[in-house]
């Protein structure tokens, strides 16, 4: 009896750990979003000198962006919850900023993306700035949020705006980028937008 009480004793540790993956099974789109610590390449700072693709195709690593970071904005909403939760994150990237001396920091390129997936996400508004040009924008991210409370504020600021919002979006086809002047095809052909007003009584675009 004693040997089948330990037996018992053994085994229960044992089935409790082959219980575990089951509950803990991680989202993979948070796994994709959380590849942002290591982006090298980011699409800010208004490049003048971007040249176009010959065959019109987006250029990757070439100041608009990485494979990682674009992967990222292609989850489209499925990823906001995970970038807005990264937004209070101050863990450097692999992404040097324009003046060389530094790196932007996880939060900061997760708002970038964020930027990227819905391009009208009021973030000047949210945050209680105002952007000149797109230098001032990278300036903004890295310095302007450096105040921990500050983070803290955006985040539950975007938070906010997204909840009350996101029923709203439809996903606009375009070209267009929110960050940058980057140019060729979008890497996931457009972006989120607010629904407008309809004044045809079309039936609304779908949300995607």
């Amino acid at each position: 009896m004693k040997k089948f009480v330990a037996f018992i004793l053994l085994l229960i540790p044992v089935l409790l750990q082959a219980q575990q993956p089951a509950t803990q099974t991680e989202d993979p789109a948070a796994k994709t979003v959380g590849n942002l610590l290591y982006v090298f390449d980011v699409p800010v700072c208004g490049k003048d000198s971007i040249t176009p693709d010959p065959t019109g195709k987006f250029k990757y690593n070439s100041g608009c962006g990485d494979h990682l970071f674009w992967q990222v904005v292609e989850l489209r909403q499925k990823g906001v919850p995970y970038l807005i939760a990264l937004i209070e994150s101050q863990e450097p990237t692999q992404a040097k900023l324009p003046s060389g001396k530094g790196y932007y920091r996880l939060g900061d390129v997760a708002l970038m993306a964020l930027v990227e997936i819905i391009h009208e996400l009021p973030l000047e508004e949210l945050a209680g700035v105002k952007y000149e040009s797109y230098s001032d924008r990278w300036k903004f991210y890295h310095k302007g949020l450096k105040d921990k409370k500050k983070r803290s504020a955006l985040k539950e600021a975007v938070d906010k705006w997204y909840k009350d919002n996101r029923g709203k979006l439809v996903f606009e086809k375009s070209n267009a980028y929110g960050n940058c002047n980057c140019v060729g095809k979008h890497p996931i052909g457009g972006y989120f937008m607010l629904r407008k007003i309809d004044v045809n009584n079309e039936a609304p675009r779908k949300n995607e």
